[in-house]
């Protein structure tokens, strides 16, 4: 595995591309997730990257993959892909998650990078708690595409160690520093209409998504409630990132029992506008709190996670988490695409070089 701070960037880059050539890099995004106008959170990480992207000075497209079947959207994506092909050229091809990933190696002709997030790896979490059947054809498919992708990123060193290739980069995803900011708390509170005086935990993800813990959640807010007669709770996941930011700073706590994860971005957002978090130690969780007071990692325990809330909750305060956050800045990220982006076209080279010499 390659930890991005330490990756080097190839000496000899490859010839006719955009970090070359002195032309702006030319890259096709590939998802299955993206922002909805009925749910801006959705793929809302992708969206983040694509505008780092951008804003770098990078030509992005997208291939958005949507519809109402699995088959028939990816059937739909496999097709426009190869239109796309056919009338475009782009430097790479940069594939979120193991599906559109599966779609995007159909075609041999521009480099292609898998960026793997966490479920599609790690397995899918079922209602029990436990993952599900399908997660070991889902882990299959992502360690056989990690074999004939160009490049691969993940999200921590645990899903690195789980691929059969040891030169997979770990590339969390970025957050918007400049929005998820720390304001005034009673501030946030008028501008969502909540009340300035009482105490408000924060549930941060869809409740029907059974790795986020909702009903364990439930559990120790109730058992909070029989403490502090004067808490509420919050439940968000489809808010634009604006309003998102504000209840991060309304909020006295925000607890996060997830069964699973890469590296949670509500997390990294919660510490960017310093909320205390609690938090189960799954992902990269355990290094972004570990060295912050007044966060905690527990098991999945209603005791461990209530005692750490109480805490926070009897005496209210902001953590100072912000230093944790600013590691996953937009230009932090884009420096280390670079790296991906350029590791991935020289693999490229080597391998057409290769395989024309030996039908020579």
């Amino acid at each position: 595995m390659l930890e991005m701070s330490q990756a080097s960037t190839p000496q000899t880059e490859p010839h006719g591309n955009g970090i070359s050539s002195g032309q702006p890099l030319r890259v096709l995004i590939v998802s299955a997730l993206y922002p909805k106008p009925d749910n801006p959170a959705y793929g809302a990480f992708v969206r983040a990257q694509e505008d780092t992207l951008r804003q770098h000075g990078v030509d992005v497209s997208l291939l958005i993959i949507r519809g109402d079947s699995t088959f028939g959207k990816y059937s739909k994506g496999l097709r426009e892909l190869h239109a796309r092909l056919e009338t475009e050229t782009y430097d790479v091809l940069h594939a979120h998650y193991s599906y559109p990933a599966a779609i995007a190696r159909t075609q041999r002709k521009v480099p292609l990078v898998m960026t793997l997030h966490g479920s599609d790896l790690l397995g899918r979490i079922g209602d029990s708690g436990t993952t599900t059947p399908i997660s070991v054809l889902d882990r299959k498919l992502a360690q056989s595409l990690a074999v004939v992708c160009d490049a691969v990123t993940v999200q921590n060193q645990t899903m690195a160690r789980m691929l059969p290739r040891n030169d997979a980069f770990i590339v969390p995803m970025e957050i918007n520093l400049q929005l998820f900011q720390p304001m005034d708390r009673t501030a946030a509170r008028q501008q969502l209409g909540l009340d300035p005086t009482r105490r408000y935990l924060l549930f941060g993800a869809n409740p029907q998504e059974a790795r986020k813990g909702f009903a364990f959640a439930g559990a120790v807010y109730e058992r909070l409630k029989q403490r502090f007669r004067d808490l509420d709770w919050l439940v968000i996941y489809k808010e634009p990132p604006e309003r998102l930011m504000l209840y991060l700073n309304a909020a006295d706590a925000l607890i996060f029992p997830s069964f699973q994860e890469g590296s949670p971005v509500l997390v990294k957002q919660s510490l960017a506008c310093n909320l205390p978090v609690v938090a189960t130690g799954v992902g990269d969780i355990p290094e972004l709190l570990g060295g912050v007071a007044g966060c905690a990692v527990c098991p999945r325990d209603i005791d461990c996670f209530g005692q750490h809330l109480a805490t926070v909750l009897e005496h209210p305060h902001r953590v100072e988490g912000r230093s944790v956050a600013e590691r996953f800045s937009p230009g932090a990220t884009f420096t280390k695409l670079m790296e991906v982006y350029t590791y991935a076209m020289r693999r490229f080279e080597q391998r057409t070089k290769s395989s024309k010499g030996s039908t020579q």
